[in-house]
């Protein structure tokens, strides 16, 4: 990982500590294992973001809706950008037939204008 030794150790310490304290910097207060006993294997992580909750309001045509539920023209949204569909949560891979359902309406009416 090229990620100088007193720096790992430095922050394991603090990870360590923490868990002892049972709350950290960032406000975690379920922190339970400690990393005491290797060996350990650390591995570069990328950030990503699955799935939001909430999002863009489409009427059934998949126009954008304004803060007054009205249509504004010519915008239109669909798949994982658009919220309310299912409820407080979701099931995954539902997303998937969001932007295939969705995206063909969304599409079929931008192309007619309507």
């Amino acid at each position: 990982m090229n990620v100088p030794y007193e720096n790992l150790k430095e922050s394991i310490d603090k990870y360590n500590k923490a868990v002892d304290d049972k709350k950290d910097e960032f406000g975690r207060e379920n922190l339970t294992i400690k990393f005491e006993k290797g060996p350990f294997v650390a591995v570069p992580r990328v950030p990503s973001l699955h799935h939001t909750m909430g999002g863009l309001r489409i009427d059934k045509n998949c126009h954008v809706l304004n803060k007054d539920g009205n249509a504004i023209k010519g915008l239109y949204a669909a798949g994982e950008v658009t919220g309310g569909i299912h409820g407080a949560n979701r099931v995954g891979g539902n997303a998937i037939v969001d932007t295939v359902v969705f995206g063909r309406i969304a599409g079929q009416n931008a192309a007619d204008k309507k």
